[in-house]
């Protein structure tokens, strides 16, 4: 049961971290000027910033082991 709390602590930290990285991302690019206000975002950028991104899926990877560590490593109760 831990390996299931593991993994969805992973994911949860993955959404968290890729929701963080496009909203940075998108941001940076307007203050800079690159993107225009009140316009679309292209879905190009969020295919580059997700599937397209060989990171993304390390990403997904490490967040995955991470959480599974973390559920691990909590003490377990002694009957």
């Amino acid at each position: 049961m831990w390996i299931v709390k593991g993994v969805f602590i992973g994911f949860g930290l993955f959404l968290a971290g890729l929701f963080l990285t496009a909203l940075v991302g998108i941001t940076w690019a307007v203050t800079r000027g690159q993107v225009q206000t009140g316009h679309a975002t292209g879905l190009g950028v969020v295919y580059g910033l997700t599937i397209g991104n060989p990171l993304f899926y390390l990403g997904l990877l490490g967040c995955i082991l991470i959480g599974i560590a973390v559920a691990g490593s909590w003490p377990t109760p002694v009957r």
